[in-house]
């Protein structure tokens, strides 16, 4: 694969254990790559020089059965799932776990923010917790008429549809807007 300037994702079973000299050498646009082993396998590769072992984010675990690259818990009734085209779901109901900026904080999906580009938030979630996007930079997202609340620093930015005009949006010191259009 070396030199392979348009790989952007790579998916590497757990079968494979070793990987020749400079396999993804300049392959610069990768920025995901799926495996299906474990964290501690992964460091446990033999890899043959520097440059051998494929760029981007990592994902340990990856199931190739599933159409989602990772999932997890967000709150007590909300699950995420991280997809390889850049879209972000969140499914479930109730409210979203709050989040903050520092380290082992963060919004699960944290590691992603890079490749983020959809964030769909599925109806029936009440509340969006504070930092819970507020590192990523999604192209779109809507936020669903089921939202009564949005947390401090939240990331939402541009290119958001409220469907709530009831809905409280927090910043730092109060309420910005009791009434979101």
């Amino acid at each position: 694969f070396s030199n392979c300037s348009a790989l952007e994702t790579v998916v590497i079973p757990d079968s494979v254990i070793s990987s020749g000299r400079a396999a993804f050498a300049s392959c610069d646009n990768v920025k995901l790559t799926l495996y299906t082993g474990t964290e501690e396998q992964w460091a446990a590769l033999n890899i043959s020089g520097n440059t051998s072992r494929p760029g981007g984010v990592v994902v340990y675990e990856y199931d190739d059965t599933k159409d989602y690259a990772d999932s997890g818990s967000c709150g007590e009734n909300l699950t995420w799932y991280f997809y390889c085209d850049g879209t972000l779901k969140i499914s479930g109901t109730g409210a979203m776990t709050d989040y903050r900026y520092d380290y082992g904080s963060t919004a699960p999906w944290n590691k992603y923010r890079s490749l983020i580009k959809k964030i769909q938030l599925n109806y029936g979630i009440t509340t969006i917790g504070n930092y819970a996007f507020g590192l990523s930079s999604p192209e779109y997202y809507e936020i669903p008429e089921s939202v009564v609340s949005i947390g401090e620093r939240a990331g939402l930015y541009k290119n958001v549809i409220i469907h709530n005009r009831e809905c409280e949006i927090y910043n730092s010191y109060r309420t910005i807007n009791k009434n979101a259009t």
